[in-house]
């Protein structure tokens, strides 16, 4: 009997040996394995900045805000262009619409990353028709 017994214990401990090293196994693999990390774009400082400079002077600029919300050419517009033209950072180039919905796409270079940000121009006293300006902008260096 006792050497059954000896046996059926031999066998349990290797059972127990045997699960503990692939537990140690599987916890040296899970902590030496590098992290994947979500590659998120992220918009360069220089474009964000350049985007919400731009967007808050078109909503501060009286003359702008009424051409954007009571004209549909005012994207052609003198004071529209200047205030977005005389504030894109160099060596991006850009483009700007403006939309009455949220599906508003123009063409842009598919080989760039594209940072677009947009404003909601509400209204003027006379007229309540929201417009939104959508600027896209984008690198020209390679």
């Amino acid at each position: 009997m006792l050497g059954l017994v000896n046996l059926n214990n031999k066998g349990y401990i290797r059972t127990v040996e045997a699960l503990i090293s692939i537990i140690i196994i599987l916890v040296v693999i899970f902590f030496l394995t590098p992290e994947r990390q979500e590659e998120k774009a992220e918009v360069p400082p220089i474009v964000e900045s350049a985007q919400n400079f731009i967007l808050n002077e078109l909503t501060l600029n009286e003359s702008a805000r009424t051409c954007i919300v009571t004209n549909p050419l005012c994207e052609n517009s003198i004071t529209f262009t200047h205030i977005i033209e005389s504030n894109i950072p160099p060596s991006y180039n850009y483009t700007v619409k403006i939309c009455d919905t949220t599906n508003c796409v123009v063409p842009t270079p598919i080989d760039k990353d594209i940072y677009v940000s947009d404003i909601i121009i509400a209204s003027t006293i006379e007229k309540q028709d929201p417009k939104i300006v959508r600027l896209w902008m984008w690198s020209t260096e390679e």
